[in-house]
């Protein structure tokens, strides 16, 4: 028999999520936006710069809602391992994020935790430099994804009524822990899922 308490392995090649939020739950979401913000002890220790890529901007995006990435319920499984064995969570730090679908998870399931989320959120750099990334999806897919669903406006509208929680760092990754570190802001929790070729991804880690 297998032995006890080991996750089972990943699947090969899972196909991303790819769907608009329910409307009862975006409902939902916006109804209980204040009551969130009241019941919330979140320390955020980051000022608003958005000249330097830090923050969110003043209005929401007109972009709709939009679900697609790759974080699935064997991710889910692997972080409820990881809450339970750090226990108390006030800041993570999320290398990566995409349109937010993992970004999101982390603050329905830490909702007193600060999340500083860091991307390019560069449609462009995707195209010029990550499509051996999504080679699956195919170019022509790709292409219409980014196109109908800009990265950076889509996530704004998807973390929306999130912004008393999380924090966008649009910028490099290692830029992103140079803020952090400057600042003194030490996460108990952080999540590489950035650029996955050996070089960029090592830095990451280092």
């Amino acid at each position: 028999p297998p032995p006890e308490n080991v996750l089972p392995p990943m699947p090969p090649g899972p196909p991303p999520t790819e769907n608009i939020i329910d409307p009862d739950k975006k409902r939902r979401r916006e109804e209980d936006d204040d009551r969130r913000k009241k019941k919330k002890r979140i320390t955020i220790e980051l000022e608003r710069d958005l000249d330097n890529g830090i923050g969110w901007p003043s209005g929401r995006p007109r972009e709709p809602r939009y679900r697609h990435g790759w974080f699935l319920p064997t991710h889910e499984r692997v972080f409820e391992k990881v809450l339970e064995d750090v226990g108390e969570v006030k800041v993570i730090l999320e290398l990566g994020s995409w349109y937010g679908s993992s970004t999101e998870w982390l603050c329905e399931r830490c909702p007193e935790a600060a999340v500083y989320a860091v991307d390019f959120w560069d449609d462009s750099f995707i195209l010029d430099k990550q499509r051996d990334h999504y080679s699956t999806m195919g170019d022509r897919k790709l292409e219409n994804l980014l196109n109908n669903h800009p990265l950076w406006d889509t996530f704004l509208a998807n973390l929306w009524s999130y912004r008393d929680q999380v924090v966008p760092l649009k910028m490099e990754t290692t830029q992103g822990v140079k803020v952090l570190k400057d600042k003194g802001i030490k996460p108990q929790i952080i999540y590489i899922d950035a650029d996955h070729h050996y070089e960029p991804c090592k830095k990451d880690i280092q």
